[in-house]
């Protein structure tokens, strides 16, 4: 955090916003996880992939692969059409 002007009053909206939350809000984080991320896949689908692991992730609570939450829709998809 050092060095940024913008760095402290961040962090504190950051801990406001944290600290706000009650039991079953719903929130939505993005990341990107650079080991995982090839650079062939357009920023959208990347975006929309991301959100789908966080759900995989929330709904378990353990981590999941870009492949593995392939792997789930595809499985979706399958028992579904």
């Amino acid at each position: 955090m050092r060095g940024s002007p913008y760095s402290r009053s961040c962090a504190l909206t950051v801990w406001e916003t944290i600290n706000s939350l009650r039991f079953g809000d719903l929130i939505e984080v993005e990341w990107l996880d650079a080991s995982e991320s090839t650079g062939r896949l357009k920023d959208e689908i990347h975006a929309e992939l991301t959100k789908i692991v966080g759900e995989l992730i929330a709904r378990n609570g353990k981590r999941k692969t870009y492949d593995e939450a392939i792997m789930e829709l595809i499985a979706f998809w399958r028992e579904h059409h």
